[in-house]
């Protein structure tokens, strides 16, 4: 199945050789499409599973969608805290902040924890998990 969108939330259904993310090419003169698997968001975001997106986008934010996310962590670190914590999720990776090295990125995600107003985990997790 191909979902044809520009919508980066759409990442998070992504799965091995069942769904693709089909997104259109707006930097060129001719129509171009680009298309993205499971295996390319993986190899992108630390090898976490496209469900992942979610706890993603609750650490760096998103304007468009109104998530205020983590200030200072972005598009690079948020994956790479995420596959250091026990599940690879963001409940475990609040709920353990010592599994990281650098104090300074500890006290983001203490201040993420302690402020924590939205929980994303139920925002595409319900679809996801209703599709079966």
């Amino acid at each position: 199945m191909y979902i044809v969108s520009n919508d980066k939330d759409f990442q998070q259904l992504l799965e091995d050789d069942k769904i693709f993310l089909l997104k259109p090419v707006f930097n060129s003169k001719e129509k171009r499409w680009s298309t993205m698997t499971a295996e390319d968001f993986r190899e992108s975001n630390h090898g976490l599973d496209p469900c992942k997106y979610p706890d993603i986008q609750a650490l760096t934010g998103d304007a468009v969608d109104n998530v205020p996310g983590v200030k200072g962590i972005g598009q690079r670190i948020a994956p790479f805290l995420l596959s250091k914590s026990a599940n690879k999720d963001l409940e475990s990776l609040l709920a353990d902040v010592d599994v990281l090295d650098d104090k300074y990125k500890r006290e983001y995600v203490q201040t993420r924890q302690n402020n924590r107003k939205q929980d994303l985990r139920g925002r595409g997790g319900d679809f996801r998990d209703d599709r079966d």
